[in-house]
């Protein structure tokens, strides 16, 4: 039973650096997705999936917006501190990035 439980914990572990790891570097799951595929599909399908990810992003870009700017609409009284949060992030990561 401890032999189990020690190698649930240690792929629980190796799982967690190899994700910590890619997080770092910037990569995410569907971009180790299109690296595997690449060594097996021809050009044009991985073009076309590289597409449909970006359009799949771009629309959960644009909904995230519209719903934020949806909240804020309602919630005029924050509107300024809102303001002040995005001018404050807007300085730090223009300058201390």
């Amino acid at each position: 039973m401890d032999i189990i439980i020690n190698k649930k914990n240690n792929l629980l572990f190796d799982g967690l650096k190899t994700g910590l790891l890619l997080k770092i570097m910037g990569m995410g799951p569907i971009c180790v997705l299109i690296f595997k595929l690449s060594l097996s599909m021809s050009f044009r399908k991985l073009i076309l999936g590289i597409i449909g990810i970006t359009l799949a992003d771009i629309i959960y870009i644009f909904l995230a917006v519209i719903s934020i700017s949806v909240v804020i609409k309602k919630l005029q009284r924050f509107q300024r501190i809102f303001d002040i949060l995005v001018g404050i992030a807007l300085i730090y990561l223009e300058y201390c990035l």
